[in-house]
């Protein structure tokens, strides 16, 4: 199905009352390569949204963001994304709007610049699986960012919770972290785990990558005495 069809298929969707199906044509003529009809997707999926499909009103927010289809409608998408916040029903999508909001609060994207608001906007999304949240808040509190203290065992904690989730660069801090001595020794319980835990299966390229970080990190610990 090509880009016009999609569209049409969306737009008869909308006519019919079902907005869910028109949302999931128009965030996989997203997701697909080449040229896509932004203006026409970001006014089909304003209605989507408006008709109740929530991620829809996610699509069309990230789009609002981004310039994406239209004009840069940055306060009009921090607006947006918290009302998601106060209806939605999907966890995915709380949790990605969390995220979104996270980095608007954080650089001041569609609304002031508040740290502390970004943060907890970031851990709200990390309890809720987004892997990269998990690794801002370990970069917070190892390097005392967003007003926190440092306290590297929560940063450990955080960058082990992203590197679970396939996040490659949280495995190499975890490395760094006891390589150059701020994480102490012996190896955290968590950290064992992670180190014979199974590898991620979505991103074959961030697999390799955190399988090397791990094995770097169990040849330092066996050359500094630690058995595993």
């Amino acid at each position: 199905m090509n880009s016009e069809d999609r569209l049409t298929e969306a737009s008869l969707a909308l006519q019919r009352g079902d907005p869910a199906l028109a949302g999931e044509l128009l965030i996989g003529l997203l997701d697909a390569p080449g040229d896509r009809p932004l203006q026409e997707i970001r006014a089909l999926l304003r209605r989507a949204g408006a008709e109740g499909h929530q991620e829809s009103q996610l699509a069309c927010a990230v789009m609002m963001l981004n310039g994406h289809g239209g004009a840069l409608e940055e306060p009009r998408a921090v607006k947006l994304l918290h009302e998601i916040l106060q209806q939605a029903t999907s966890e995915a999508v709380r949790a990605n709007a969390h995220a979104l909001l996270g980095d608007c609060y954080a650089r001041g994207i569609g609304t002031a610049v508040d740290e502390d608001t970004a943060f907890d906007h970031f851990h709200e999304a990390a309890d809720r699986g987004i892997a990269v949240c998990a690794f801002k808040i370990g970069l917070a509190y190892e390097g005392g960012l967003f007003g926190k203290p440092i306290d590297i065992p929560a940063a450990l904690g955080c960058y082990v919770k992203a590197a679970a989730a396939g996040h490659a660069q949280a495995m190499t801090n975890i490395v760094l972290l006891y390589m150059s001595g701020k994480a102490g020794l012996p190896v955290a319980e968590s950290v064992r785990d992670l180190l014979h835990g199974p590898l991620p299966t979505e991103d074959p390229d961030a697999a390799a990558l955190i399988d090397s970080s791990r094995q770097a990190l169990l040849e330092w610990l066996t050359a500094n005495g630690q058995r595993l």
